[in-house]
């Protein structure tokens, strides 16, 4: 899934167009914010109707009660995915390297979210660390709530990882947003 935080973020730290930002009277983030709910919608314009149709194609069957909680699970999915993103290009108020380190963000999303192997293929000791970290909240537990791999405890404590990282991440954004801010300067622009 393709990020766009460190791009619309960091570029502008790096031009010196962040400053006109703060100047204006609303968060800096809704912009941030802003392109990256039109992109996913755009994105979701394009690829639902290619899911729908393999999902015709395939005669596949989903449960509505597994498809609502996946939905929701996935919009939670998506704002921690943000946050998460956005921590990391924050770090564009240090390095000129936060591409860089945004990249690295999502090779682990890669590696331990479920995509590059499966949960359930890590050694049994090794999966309830895995499944308690962001990365699996982020991208494996919505793709298992819809193949209705899991019972409704384990969606549960899902769910209840979800919201836990959200509000970790929230409160990092938060702390590293201010310190950013008083280490801030620009030339240009």
């Amino acid at each position: 899934m393709p990020i766009y935080e460190n791009h619309t973020f960091s570029n502008a730290i790096y031009d010196g167009t962040f400053s006109q930002e703060l100047l204006k009277p609303q968060p800096t983030v809704l912009g941030q914010l802003g392109t990256n709910i039109a992109m996913r919608l755009w994105h979701l314009l394009f690829g639902l109707p290619i899911i729908i149709l393999v999902g015709v194609i395939t005669h596949t069957t989903w449960d509505v009660r597994m498809l609502l909680l996946a939905l929701s699970a996935l919009l939670l999915a998506a704002i921690l995915r943000f946050l998460f993103t956005y921590l990391f290009a924050l770090s564009a108020f240090w390095t000129e390297q936060a591409h860089g380190i945004v990249g690295l963000s999502e090779s682990l999303i890669f590696l331990l979210g479920g995509l590059a192997v499966p949960i359930t293929r890590f050694p049994s000791s090794l999966r309830p660390l895995v499944g308690a970290l962001p990365f699996h909240a982020l991208l494996g537990f919505p793709a298992e709530i819809m193949s209705s791999s899991l019972d409704y405890k384990q969606i549960l404590g899902g769910y209840v990882w979800l919201v836990f990282w959200i509000l970790v991440f929230l409160l990092a954004v938060k702390a590293t947003w201010r310190a950013g801010l008083q280490r801030y300067s620009a030339i240009g622009g």
